[in-house]
């Protein structure tokens, strides 16, 4: 749906080589998709396949995939993901408000929506949606933490700090810990620079 829109545009373009891999990702979600799918022959159906790339890089996005691998991969530019991902979150900002308006959200499809913006804005799977909600905590911070079982506020309370100071640095470790209410922690260093 996102990739269809006038505001994704200019699409990821699909190379000669890469034609029978994006139709048959096309066929596959053809079950998924709101509109028809035009025929090969017709004059729309190089655009759906542009559509197809683009929203297999955002897919690829949101499951955590490095960057330097989406450029490699998709044929885009620096900055360029960063780029389409902003015009995505826009686009479901109006979807979520249009939801929110209509009073269609019966099924929770404003919760949902809102969960895919955070998820398009830091690059990360649904797993890793609490950890970013915290200051300095990013796709590789929160990947790393949640790789080592910290992926709750009462987890992030009970780690030892020498551990979270390992995983991602002392200062961003105290900023956490006070985030989660435990400003009074201080690891030795700390504790001789005080009575210095």
């Amino acid at each position: 749906m996102l990739s269809r829109t006038s505001e994704m545009a200019p699409r990821l373009r699909v190379k000669d080589k890469e034609w029978s891999d994006y139709q048959n990702a096309l066929q596959d979600a053809e079950i998924y998709l709101l509109d028809g799918v035009p025929n090969e022959w017709e004059a729309g159906y190089e655009s759906y396949l542009e559509a197809m790339k683009t929203a297999m890089m955002m897919q690829s996005w949101v499951q955590e995939m490095d960057e330097e691998r989406i450029m490699n991969e998709f044929g885009t530019a620096p900055g360029g993901i960063r780029a389409k991902m902003q015009n995505a979150d826009w686009l479901l900002y109006g979807a979520k408000e249009l939801v929110r308006m209509k009073e269609l959200d019966s099924k929770g499809v404003e919760k949902d929506i809102e969960k895919l913006r955070v998820r398009m804005e830091h690059g990360i799977k649904e797993e890793l949606l609490d950890l970013v909600q915290y200051d300095q905590i990013g796709r590789v911070r929160a990947r790393k933490l949640s790789d080592h079982g910290i992926e709750t506020q009462s987890q992030i309370r009970e780690v030892n700090f020498e551990k979270l100071k390992k995983l991602i640095g002392k200062k961003t470790a105290k900023k956490l810990k006070k985030q989660v209410g435990q400003e009074n922690i201080f690891d030795r260093e700390d504790i001789t620079d005080w009575y210095d």
